[in-house]
């Protein structure tokens, strides 16, 4: 089968996905909505920006501070707070304006490639902009939702309110990272009766690497191995309480002498070193750079607890990543997060924006051995059943089929 995917290249979480599919024997092509600076992958990449960030990124030669549930683990440069507001107010009124320049070259690109299904892996602008081409009513189209494009994009304004509309009507099919954004996606226009698909957005969890047993970077952190180590893997993001977390972990430190805290993608940012500044114990606090992708698992076997204190979200995979790793979750009353965890079952539940319900929350994490236990044999248990790469993208590669078929629902 002939596939074309429309996706971020840059993020780890996309290849893994596509690598995948490749490697089942598949004929792959990419369009690439960021330029991306991997070589040759055996399948062939173009590069075609897609919204206001990729084509500032081409013209200004800046990297936007824009999370969108599958940003690279690579080093970015930093961005500066109003460059950063700047992208946003483009990506949400401008965006699907942005497309139009650019629809003609994406439908030839895809022309060229003659697939049997296109995959747009996120609907602004990825799938956004193959709604718009003259192909989507011919060939199958499969759009994925990821991360916040129904809670968080779609809501912002009227203009991404009315393109996730059109989109969701022309799409042929839908997969989603979580069971609340398939019932979302109805209520944004999507036919029910079309095929749907719910896995995680990466193509599931890499079990093997992903694990308890295996080495940790508290050496290279300089963390003793007697420690109780606090991870923070989600970096700095529009839709996390950034100030409550630090105010949080402030009597966490003061009251655990044995405790650091590890926050990744928060090095060199002013709101987090300044707030980590202000901490007493922030010879503790292990500001690190965004990391690689294939050094997170050493990273979630050097935690205890990992906290993923959100205000949306779809299911994260460090939630995923650190579930398979026998980290603890503290997490917030998300209903796609809640879909994991079970409050005081094989995690924590605590309002994202109360820093002395947190902190009471992560010291009982912390204190609680039997708890973390538990659910440490609960989540690896589920991850493995649940959300592995090959139990997941083995649903995937059918589901390619199923949309293929001329008579299938939708097609």
């Amino acid at each position: 089968m002939r596939i074309s995917f429309v996706a971020d290249y840059r993020s780890p979480i996309a290849c893994q996905w596509i690598d995948r599919v490749a490697g089942a024997g598949h004929d792959v092509h990419v369009v690439s909505s960021r330029r991306s600076g991997d070589g040759p992958v055996g399948y062939p990449v173009t590069f075609e920006p897609l919204g206001p960030l990729a084509v500032a990124e081409m013209w200004l030669r800046v990297d936007p501070a824009q999370d969108d549930g599958q940003s690279s683990r690579t080093s970015r440069a930093p961005t500066t707070a109003l460059t950063a507001s700047l992208m946003q107010m483009a990506f949400r009124h401008f965006g699907p304006v942005s497309l139009h320049q650019h629809v003609r070259r994406l439908d030839e690109k895809l022309r060229q490639s003659r697939p049997d299904v296109i995959h747009a892996m996120r609907l602004p602008f990825e799938a956004m902009a193959v709604a718009s081409t003259s192909l989507h009513a011919r060939i199958p189209f499969l759009a994925s939702i990821w991360g916040n494009d129904l809670t968080l994009h779609a809501e912002s304004s009227s203009v991404l309110g009315r393109a996730t509309r059109k989109t969701l009507r022309r799409v042929d099919a839908l997969h989603t990272d979580c069971q609340r954004d398939q019932r979302l996606a109805a209520a944004w226009g999507f036919d029910e009766r079309r095929p749907v698909l719910v896995i995680p957005g990466s193509g599931g969890v890499r079990t093997e690497a992903f694990c308890p047993a295996g080495p940790n970077l508290r050496t290279e952190l300089g963390i003793p191995s007697d420690a109780k180590v606090l991870l923070n893997p989600r970096g700095i993001r529009e839709y996390l309480d950034i100030p409550a977390f630090f105010d949080a972990i402030a009597p966490v430190l003061a009251a655990r002498a044995d405790a650091h805290v590890i926050c990744t993608g928060m090095r060199g940012n002013l709101q987090a070193e300044t707030h980590a500044g202000a901490i007493t114990s922030r010879d503790r606090i292990h500001l690190l750079p965004a990391l690689a992708f294939d050094q997170m698992p050493d990273l979630y076997r050097s935690a205890d607890v990992s906290v993923s204190l959100s205000k949306h979200d779809g299911t994260p995979n460090t939630l995923l990543e650190s579930m398979a790793s026998g980290c603890f979750p503290v997490v917030a009353p998300v209903e796609s997060v809640l879909e994991w965890i079970t409050h005081e079952v094989n995690g924590l539940v605590v309002s994202a924006s109360d820093p002395t319900a947190i902190s009471s929350t992560l010291l009982r994490a912390l204190d609680d051995i039997q708890l973390r236990e538990r659910a440490r044999s609960m989540n690896v248990s589920r991850i493995a059943t649940d959300a592995s790469l090959d139990a997941c993208m083995g649903r995937a590669l059918d589901f390619y089929e199923l949309v293929a078929q001329p008579n299938s629902p939708g097609a």
